[in-house]
C-alpha cells in the first residue's frame, strides 16, 4: 500500500457545535466545502482526571489515556516517559519518517536528534526559544514572551525588540502580505473599539501559520501538524454571548452579550483562512491527506459574569516567604490559574515544610509536587470575597507580602464553557472526496496507531489496533 503523507491540524477543542453552526452561517467557507466532502468522526477522550489539553493531546499523541502517561503539566521531565510512550513526532522520525511538528501540546523538550525533522517549533508555553531551523527562533522568542504577558488579560504592550528582529526576516520566515494586513486592521479596529483588543489572540496564529506554511512547502515532510488554541480560548469566554440558549440559567448582560457576539466566528473565521491555504496546499500536492483533530471539546458550563481572579503576581515575594531566595528557583511557563516553578534540590526540604504549613481560608493551596524539584500551583480562585491573606501555620501573611494581587477580568468572563471529552476529528482526501452520512464515535487513543500504520510503523503493543481512514 502506498503511503499517505499526513498533515494534522490540531484546531484545540473545537467541537461539532461550533462546526455546524459556523457553515450554516457561511456556507462558502473553506469549512463548510470540508465538511461537505470529509469523512467525520466523534472522538471521546478516555482520560480519567480533570480535562485538561496538558494531559488529552498527550494522549493523543502517544496513544494511551493519562493513567499510563501521567502528563498534566508543563515544565514536566519528560525523558522517562518518552522512552515509554513516545508521542506521535518521535516514533516517525525513529522510523526514518520526515517529519515536521508546529507548536504541539508539550513539546517543549526538544529532540535530541533533529536528523529527520525537517522543522521542529515548540509549543508557545516552553521554557527556551528554541526552534529548528534555528531562523525561526526569533519567532519563538516573540511567541513565548507574547504568550506568557497575555495568560489571562490580552497584553496591552507589544514585545518590540523580538517583534522588530521579526520583521527584519520577515522574508526569512515566510510573513505574508495578509496577514501584515490582518494585524493592522486589529490594531486600527481596537483603537476604536478597545474591547476587540482581546481579538489578538488570533494574531500570533497568523504568523505562526505563516512560518508553517513556507516550512510545510519547501521540505514537504510526509507527517506534519500545526496547532492552534485561539478558537478554543474564544470558546471558554465568549460561548455564552453566541450561544445563549444552551444555558438553563444565563446571568450575563444584555451588553455583554451583544459586546461579544461575534468572537468565535472571528476565531473560526482566521481558523478558516488557515484551513482554506492548507486546502490548496493538499490539492496541489495529492499525495497529502489532511485531518483536521481536537484532543476534546467544550460545551457550556455557566452564563455568569466574573469580575476578577487571584493570581501570584509577584513570584519572587511568594517564594522568599516559603524561604526559597531568587537564584534557587526558576518559574516555568503555564497557563492560566496555574503557576509552575522548579526549585533548586537543596531547598526542597524547606519548601515543602512552609508550603504545608501555608492555607488560605482554611484550606491548603491547591498543588502536585512532581518530587524532581517542580511545582504546579492550581489557583482557581475566581471573584475571591475572602480576607486578603493566608496563614503561614498560625501567622497571618498578607498578601501583598506574598505577591498575591486580585486581577480583574478584561471581558468579565472567565469560563462559559468548558472542556467535554467529545471532541470531532475530519479526514479530507482531495483523491477521494467523502460524502458524512455519520459521526460514529471513536477513541482520541485510536489516531496515533491508525497514522503509524499508514507508515507502515510497527504498532506499539501498548495502543489500539487502528483503524481504517486514511486510504491509499
Amino acid at each position: 500500500m502506498e503511503n499517505r503523507k499526513v498533515i494534522l491540524f490540531e484546531l484545540n477543542e473545537v467541537p461539532y457545535r461550533v462546526f455546524d453552526q459556523y457553515c450554516q452561517d457561511k456556507p462558502q467557507s473553506s469549512f463548510a466545502q470540508l465538511l461537505a466532502q470529509s469523512q467525520q468522526y466523534e472522538t471521546w477522550a478516555e482520560d480519567n482526571v480533570h480535562l485538561s489539553p496538558t494531559t488529552t493531546w498527550p494522549s493523543l499523541h502517544r496513544g494511551v489515556a493519562f493513567d499510563k502517561h501521567g502528563i498534566n503539566s508543563f515544565g514536566q521531565n519528560l525523558q522517562d516517559i518518552d522512552r515509554l510512550y513516545p508521542p506521535l513526532w518521535q516514533i516517525t522520525t525513529t522510523h526514518g519518517v520526515k517529519t515536521g511538528v508546529f507548536a504541539p501540546m508539550m513539546s517543549y523538550q526538544p529532540p535530541d536528534d533533529l536528523t529527520h525533522y525537517d522543522f521542529y517549533v515548540p509549543e508557545a508555553f516552553a521554557a527556551e526559544a528554541f526552534a529548528h531551523p534555528q531562523c525561526i527562533s526569533i519567532f519563538q522568542q516573540f511567541n513565548i514572551a507574547m504568550t506568557q504577558a497575555s495568560r489571562s488579560n490580552v497584553a496591552q504592550k507589544i514585545e518590540w525588540q523580538p517583534a522588530l528582529k521579526m520583521l527584519q526576516q520577515a522574508d526569512t520566515l515566510g510573513l505574508s502580505l495578509p496577514t501584515f494586513l490582518d494585524i493592522g486592521a486589529q490594531f486600527i479596529a481596537e483603537r476604536f473599539q478597545p474591547h476587540l483588543r482581546t481579538r489578538r489572540r488570533s494574531l500570533q496564529t497568523l504568523l505562526g501559520f505563516d512560518i508553517f506554511l513556507q516550512q510545510l512547502q519547501q521540505s514537504q515532510p510526509s507527517y506534519a501538524s500545526f496547532f492552534t488554541n485561539h478558537v478554543a480560548a474564544a470558546m471558554h469566554r465568549y460561548w455564552a454571548a453566541t450561544f445563549p440558549d444552551d444555558y438553563a440559567s444565563f446571568h450575563m448582560s444584555s451588553e455583554w452579550s451583544q459586546r461579544y457576539a461575534h468572537e468565535i466566528t472571528f476565531a473560526m473565521d482566521k481558523a478558516d483562512d488557515l484551513l482554506h491555504r492548507l486546502m490548496r496546499f493538499v490539492q496541489n500536492h495529492s499525495g497529502y491527506v489532511l485531518l483536521i483533530a481536537g484532543s476534546m471539546g467544550q460545551a457550556a458550563l455557566e452564563a455568569k459574569p466574573s469580575d476578577s481572579f487571584l493570581e501570584i503576581a509577584h513570584p519572587q515575594k511568594f517564594m522568599q516567604t516559603l524561604g526559597v531566595a531568587d537564584h534557587e528557583f526558576e518559574v516555568r511557563p503555564s497557563m492560566i490559574t496555574q503557576f509552575v516553578v522548579a526549585i533548586a534540590p537543596p531547598k526542597l526540604e524547606r519548601f515543602r515544610n512552609n508550603l504545608s504549613k501555608l492555607t488560605l481560608n482554611g484550606e491548603p493551596l491547591r498543588f502536585t509536587d512532581y518530587h524532581d524539584g517542580l511545582f504546579c500551583f492550581y489557583l482557581t480562585y475566581q471573584d475571591y470575597q475572602g480576607s486578603a491573606h493566608c496563614q503561614l501555620g498560625q501567622t497571618p501573611i498578607p498578601f501583598e507580602d506574598l505577591g498575591i494581587v486580585r486581577t480583574l477580568h478584561e471581558d468579565s468572563a472567565f469560563l462559559t464553557a468548558d472542556h467535554v471529552p467529545q471532541g470531532a476529528l475530519l479526514v479530507w482526501d482531495a483523491k477521494n472526496p467523502a460524502h458524512c452520512k455519520s459521526r460514529p464515535q471513536i477513541s482520541a487513543l485510536d489516531l496515533a496507531p491508525t497514522i503509524l500504520q499508514n507508515f507502515n510503523i510497527p504498532i506499539p503493543s501498548y495502543m489500539r489496533s487502528p483503524l481504517t481512514l486514511l486510504k491509499s
